[in-house]
């Protein structure tokens, strides 16, 4: 069973219980849990299917036809996503954005000025903030050189969230955060969000390249997953660890979701 609130965790308080002999989730056991699990029972993990968390915007004015997509780096995301930057015009989003500073509105005005960011967010636990705050660790952790990285610790299904972000319960509520607040940012399923008809942002790769879930396709599912060294030779292995975030590869994407 898959519960709403602990973003799968549930499953895996489910395989304590007599009756329970399977369970599906997204998220791996940690090493901590494992160790603790395998002195009571026994049991594996079978991962099954890659899929991609993305990132949807909703900012009225900029096309959506091609050449006018909204560009973002990970880095700019840790500092969107835990208030740093608070409005569209941000000289550090239009740096990689030049249309939104050539989109002007008859008063002369970027676009965008107008635009204080509304930032999206799960209300409780769930599988894509997981994919996300490891995405954003994981290709920009804060340190000493990087203040403004995403922290460790908000990393996880379910974190302390900056006080301006707004809570959004499930991929539907998600969708209506975006679609129905101006300036708004938010994540979901890949699947989900393009489904909603949302815009999503591009993402840049480790390659330097920006791209969407859609324009990576199978092909930049796979490409992501080319390297296995990181994945356990058996199914009662330690999968805690396993990630393909931000692989070297041209049309590479994100986000692993598991079978336990």
């Amino acid at each position: 069973s898959y519960d709403e609130n602990t973003g799968d965790y549930g499953v895996v308080v489910d395989l304590e219980l007599p009756y329970t002999d399977f369970g599906a989730g997204d998220i791996p056991i940690s090493a901590e849990d494992r160790n603790a699990y395998l002195e009571e029972f026994s049991f594996i993990q079978l991962p099954f299917v890659l899929s991609a968390v993305s990132f949807y915007y909703n900012i009225p004015g900029l096309p959506t036809k091609k050449g006018y997509d909204l560009n973002l780096t990970s880095c700019l995301l840790a500092r969107i996503f835990d208030g740093d930057i608070t409005n569209w015009s941000h000289p550090d989003i239009e740096e990689i954005n030049p249309t939104l500073i050539s989109l002007h509105n008859d008063n002369g005005a970027s676009t965008t000025s107008t635009f204080p960011i509304f930032v999206s967010r799960s209300r409780s636990g769930s599988r894509s903030t997981n994919a996300i705050t490891n995405y954003l660790y994981s290709t920009c952790p804060r340190a000493d050189g990087n203040p403004k990285g995403w922290p460790m610790e908000k990393v996880g299904a379910r974190i302390d969230w900056h006080p301006s972000t707004s809570p959004c319960d499930g991929s539907s509520g998600m969708a209506m955060c975006v679609s129905e607040n101006e300036g708004a940012i938010g994540y979901m399923d890949a699947y989900d969000g393009n489904k909603e008809g949302l815009s999503e942002i591009k993402l840049m790769n480790a390659d330097g390249n920006f791209l969407t879930s859609r324009e990576a396709g199978v092909a930049g599912v796979q490409a992501s997953a080319i390297d296995l060294s990181n994945v356990p030779d058996s199914a009662d292995g330690d999968f805690s660890e396993v990630s393909f975030y931000n692989q070297v590869r041209v049309e590479s994407y994100r986000a692993l979701y598991y079978l336990m």
